[in-house]
């Protein structure tokens, strides 16, 4: 799909999306956007500091009980923008609260945060739990209410639960000798990835970013569009959003 002056001037759909049922790609299938959903985190989180609920320069400690002194005192700001140094989490395991405050109280962080970038999936786990406390709702209401209905999304879904049925989704498949087969690795719950979307729903999202955004500020906005800092070093990564030319 491409948007051009706030226009979706090209969309199709290449492929199958399910072998099983011969059922062909077109801009309305629905797709696992994997790590692109942090940029929909990130909004989601941004929409609750633009409610007052949420304050980007306060310690991790202040919304999430348990955690270690070192990621206690950790800025928010360093889930959204990469930089907070922590270990990463098993993906073999289901990712809860719990266990991922299990996982930073039995590891050390790898550098101080804010003084490097590092790109790492337990960022935005976490602040899914951040954004859940804050807004008294969960992951996948805050996205459906702040988000996708405002923008008429009808077709985007936050994977909340293994099994959750997804209308229009396109089946994975991986190659098994001379045949290919379904391959599927959900972990729902956590906003570092589980948004599934169409084409035609990203169109909408990527016009109402390029308008200005209805759902945050310009303010806001241009904060997550602008690439954090690393020491003395650009990072070239903002808010759930790469910032590049």
């Amino acid at each position: 799909g491409v948007v051009s002056n706030d226009k979706l001037v090209f969309a199709k759909g290449y492929g199958m999306a399910d072998l099983g049922k011969k059922t062909a790609n077109s801009p309305a299938t629905v797709y696992d956007l994997a790590s692109v959903s942090k940029q929909f985190a990130a909004v989601a989180a941004l929409a609750q500091v633009q409610k007052g609920k949420l304050d980007l320069k306060q310690g991790l400690g202040t919304y999430l009980p348990g955690l270690p002194a070192y990621a206690a005192k950790t800025p928010v700001e360093n889930l959204l923008n990469m930089t907070s140094g922590f270990p990463d989490y098993d993906y073999d395991q289901q990712a809860t609260r719990k266990a991922l405050i299990g996982t930073l109280n039995a590891e050390e962080p790898s550098f101080k945060a804010g003084t490097k970038y590092e790109y790492l999936n337990m960022n935005y786990a976490l602040l899914t739990y951040v954004v859940q406390k804050v807004a008294s709702q969960s992951m996948g209401q805050v996205l459906e209410y702040s988000i996708f209905k405002p923008l008429k999304m009808t077709s985007t879904v936050f994977l909340s639960k293994l099994g959750q049925k997804i209308p229009d989704r396109a089946v994975g498949y991986a190659k098994d000798g001379d045949r290919w087969v379904k391959s599927v690795s959900d972990g729902p719950g956590v906003a570092d990835g589980n948004v599934f979307s169409s084409v035609n729903d990203m169109a909408l999202w990527a016009r109402d970013l390029l308008r200005g955004s209805s759902v945050i500020s310009a303010e806001l906005q241009k904060k997550a569009w602008t690439s954090g800092r690393a020491g003395k070093d650009q990072t070239g990564y903002g808010y759930g959003f790469e910032v590049d030319e």
